[in-house]
């Protein structure tokens, strides 16, 4: 694991292109739709997720336990579409952000290296009972 970081590390300072804000090729938005929905519904553990929690949500002496888990998992499916629209609004707003300052993205780049490294070297040397 130590090993692992700290070339982790180098790697990061050597190829200086761990963050990059290159621009890519533009693909239609079906294209981009489809292929976020697509991974998001074959992951199974989003799902298994909903299962786990909102059971511990549904009172069973109120309505059937069905609707109530029904209406929380389409909350929870209103809350996380919006969490990811919100992120793909505001990481094009930062990816431009980050294109007029190269000097933040070189500053990224070393500051992610150095800390693979200096992680590399707290493991090395912590001491387990």
């Amino acid at each position: 694991m130590t090993i692992h970081l700290v070339w982790l590390g180098i790697q990061a300072l050597s190829i200086k292109s761990l963050f990059s804000v290159e621009t890519t090729q533009r693909r239609p938005r079906t294209t981009v739709f489809y292929i976020g929905f697509l991974s998001t519904a074959l992951n199974p553990k989003p799902g298994l997720f909903v299962l786990a929690f909102v059971v511990q949500l549904v009172n069973p002496l109120l309505d059937p336990v069905s609707t109530q888990m029904v209406i929380y998992a389409a909350w929870f499916a209103l809350l996380t579409a919006t969490g990811f629209s919100l992120m793909g609004i505001l990481s094009s707003q930062l990816s431009t952000w980050f294109k007029n300052r190269p000097a933040l993205v070189a500053g990224l780049n070393i500051g992610a290296g150095i800390t693979f490294i200096s992680s590399g070297v707290v493991v090395a040397f912590m001491h387990q009972p």
